[in-house]
C-alpha cells in the first residue's frame, strides 16, 4: 500500500541516531527526506510542493480545454 510505504520511508529516514540529542533533531520532506528548505503546512521540501503545483495546474488546463473543446 502507497501510504504504508510512505509511512515506512518517512519512520526509517527521520529516524535520529541512537546517540543524538534533541536539538540535532531536523524537519525533513515527507518524500524526500531532505533536511532543507521544509515548509511546516505541508511536511515537504520545496521542489516537491512546486512540482506538485505544476502538475496540478497542468491537470487544471487540460481538464478545462477538454471541457471547452468537447462539451
Amino acid at each position: 500500500n502507497i501510504s504504508e510505504n510512505w509511512k515506512y520511508k518517512k519512520n526509517f529516514i527521520s529516524r535520529p541516531p541512537q546517540n543524538s540529542a534533541p536539538t540535532r533533531l531536523h524537519r525533513r520532506c515527507f518524500s524526500t527526506g531532505r533536511p532543507r528548505a521544509n515548509y511546516r503546512d505541508f511536511g515537504l521540501s520545496g521542489h516537491i510542493l512546486r512540482e506538485m503545483i505544476y502538475i496540478y495546474i497542468y491537470i487544471y488546463i487540460y481538464i478545462y480545454i477538454y471541457i471547452y473543446i468537447y462539451i
